[in-house]
């Protein structure tokens, strides 16, 4: 059933007309705003079945449905709740409708088509059919109000001449919703929304259409027209640039140069020479060349003469470009006089080639029998019996820019001599780097043995407990004295050197306590280590100061001795607390005391004087320690107590920073582990251990 016409339009079917458009086309339904089945309360005895399906893909506005029974039955139309007899039918299997303005000619909000079983309700029963009547199935929806018209608004944009920008088109509909632009001639411009781009020339025809929907007012519309609106995209000159690449300097005789040019508007380009007299320039159809005629500058302008290019859609401006080059004089040719070369013995000192050339420049060598002799900073060096060849040359310079004479290169001119055997023995020394003292932790030791006829050395240890020779490397094996020997054989040329006796000292590492009491300094690292890291964790426990692994603490502290980042050694250290009793006896030095009043961590008159008084001396400290101490002598060692002595270190430290008291600070809190006595007023105090 279809409902597009407004609701009760005031004329109606006649029951005879109504009845031969039912005979005609079954039954009808109109555009709806919801479309609703509802299977009815069916009676103890029926076996009839039937069902509806809602169509799909009809026209906008339109929507219908399809019935289907499994028997003939009474097919019933309710409007608006009463039976209208001129409406239903006896009928079965499948119907359909069409009609777009049944529901107006009904007159009625609520249209429901009910289907009632034949066991139940026959055919003359029908007028006993009401509303409450229990049926099979049906199918019902209200009739919806029509969608409102709306229109569109174009303002009919101005001609433009392409290359210019085009302003945003004004287009609304008078319903609020949003409007659709689509460029009717895609070869002149295109549209986004309200933006052109032009990309030819003619006519440019844009069409605005809007499809309808629910309005800013909530107000359903119906499509708007489509409005169209055309201007033209005249043709205009445009801007171009010409790309002129520089050409090269030239010299005189050399022949010609292509030149190379673009335009943006891909035209032709004319070469032509402001400076004839100088050069001329040849146009071509493959390619472009300049000649030069006569020493100076020439200058080339590169021309494209604009207009219509390609279709004749596009024209440009004329253009054109300036580039200039020298043109120098031409390049001379040159000659190498290379006197010979005397003979030598192998062995006699390098001999220097004495090779001129007609122009002045200097002349390289090299050598075309390397086997025999070299070449080293323009002398020549024997290195074996045979003929030894050195080739003369000289490039020339005709790459350099400038106005003065320039060579071509000369032709290569060789000479050769002859290396006899030397009718003497040279003599070689040896000599060795290195050789001082290194630490056994090094491994090896860097002693290096040249001989000064770059002949091989032999080396050999005397001390193998000490020191062992592996291929020339030494490797340290004990802390001791390491003695080396070292010879050179000879050879036809040289004879054997001298033996050579070198004498060094390898250190051992000193070896750290397996227990110790703090506060103490321990030396961990041997003669030659000082470049050696040292880590002595954890902080609590211990630290490092100029090298040397420093106990503050008690507990166990892990000292890591690395060069780079090969580990030397590790060693662990069991950390006993200071001795209060004892106060030098772990190694750092207590340079002073302080005391404080009971259950205070302030510090007293007194305290501030003394630690005045010891400032001047812990400016020059590496390291100092605090530990704070409490009294209750005997069990006092409790969570009040070691907070309280931690603060009493902390308080030390604080006033010291105040009197610009700078080195490492570590506190320690000792609680009543270390009482000096049974003296309370004795054990309430801050010791200060430093290390100078």
């Amino acid at each position: 059933m279809l409902a597009t016409t407004p609701r009760r339009r005031g004329s109606s079917l006649t029951r005879r007309a109504v009845s031969a458009f039912l005979a005609l086309i079954i039954a009808a339904v109109g555009a709806i705003a919801g479309l609703i089945a509802v299977a009815g309360p069916a009676s103890a005895g029926a076996q009839a079945t039937c069902s509806w399906t809602e169509l799909v893909g009809l026209p906008q506005g339109i929507r219908a449905a399809e019935f289907s029974a499994s028997t003939d039955g009474w097919l019933v139309l309710f409007a608006d709740g009463v039976r209208r007899d001129d409406q239903s039918m006896w009928l079965r299997g499948t119907i359909k409708q069409a009609d777009a303005d049944f529901a107006a000619y009904v007159e009625a909000d609520l249209i429901e088509w009910r289907w009632y079983d034949p066991a139940v309700i026959d055919s003359e029963s029908l007028a006993t059919i009401t509303h409450a009547t229990p049926f099979v199935c049906d199918f019902n929806w209200p009739v919806a109000a029509p969608a409102a018209a709306q229109s569109i608004d174009f303002t009919q944009p101005a001609d433009v001449t392409h290359g210019q920008p085009v302003p945003p088109l004004v287009v609304s509909a008078s319903s609020g919703l949003p409007v659709t632009t689509e460029s009717l001639a895609p070869d002149v411009c295109t549209v986004d929304g309200v933006d052109v781009t032009l990309v030819g020339i003619g006519e440019c025809t844009i069409e605005a259409t809007q499809d309808g929907g629910v309005g800013p007012d909530e107000v359903t519309y119906a499509a708007a027209s489509p409005v169209s609106r055309t201007f033209n995209v005249n043709a205009g000159a445009l801007h171009q640039d010409v790309q002129f690449t520089d050409p090269l300097n030239m010299r005189l005789g050399e022949g010609s140069q292509v030149l190379l040019a673009t335009a943006d508007s891909e035209g032709p380009i004319w070469f032509e020479s402001l400076t004839p007299e100088v050069c001329i320039a040849t146009n071509r159809a493959s390619n472009s060349t300049v000649s030069a005629d006569a020493l100076g500058v020439c200058t080339v302008r590169a021309h494209q003469s604009g207009g219509p290019v390609g279709d004749g859609h596009y024209e440009y401006n004329a253009a054109s470009a300036d580039k200039s080059f020298h043109v120098w004089p031409a390049a001379l040719d040159q000659t190498i006089a290379f006197p010979e070369l005397d003979d030598v013995d192998l062995g006699d000192s390098a001999q220097s080639p004495a090779a001129t050339a007609t122009s002045g420049l200097d002349v390289s060598y090299r050598t075309l029998t390397p086997e025999t002799c070299s070449v080293t900073g323009g002398q020549v060096a024997s290195l074996a019996v045979g003929t030894c060849t050195i080739e003369a040359t000289q490039a020339g310079n005709a790459d350099v820019n400038t106005l003065e004479t320039v060579y071509n290169a000369a032709e290569p001119v060789t000479r050769s001599f002859e290396i006899a055997a030397a009718p003497i023995e040279h003599t070689q020394q040896v000599t060795v780097a290195g050789a001082h003292g290194y630490p056994l932790s090094k491994r090896t030791a860097g002693v290096r043995f040249t001989s000064s006829a770059g002949l091989p050395v032999t080396v050999t240890s005397q001390t193998p407990k000490v020191c062992t020779v592996a291929k020339n490397a030494v490797a340290l094996k004990s802390a001791g004295t390491c003695t080396l020997t070292a010879i050179a054989a000879g050879n036809a040329t040289y004879a054997p050197s001298e033996q050579v006796e070198v004498t060094f000292g390898v250190w051992a590492a000193p070896k750290a306590p397996a227990k110790a009491p703090a506060p103490r300094a321990v030396t961990v690292l041997g003669k030659g280590e000082g470049a050696y890291r040292v880590t002595a964790t954890p902080a609590k426990v211990c630290g490092v100061v100029r090298g040397k692994a420093v106990l503050t603490g008690a507990g166990r502290c892990t000292i890591v001795v690395r060069d780079g980042s090969r580990v030397v050694r590790r060693s662990t250290i069991a950390v006993t607390e200071v001795n209060g009793a004892k106060p030098s006896a772990g190694g750092l030095e207590r340079i002073g005391s302080v005391r404080f009043a009971f259950n205070s961590a302030k510090l007293t008159p007194a305290a501030k004087k003394c630690l005045r008084s010891l400032a001047p001396k812990l400016r020059k400290a590496e390291l100092i320690v605090v530990y704070g101490n409490t009294q209750a002598y005997g069990g006092g060692d409790n969570p009040a107590n070691r907070k309280l002595s931690a603060k009493r270190a902390a308080a030390v430290v604080k006033f010291l920073r105040g009197l610009r008291v700078k080195a490492k600070a570590t506190t320690v809190a000792t609680s009543s582990r270390n009482p000096l006595g049974k003296d309370d007023a004795a054990n309430r105090r801050a010791d200060v251990y430093w290390l100078p």
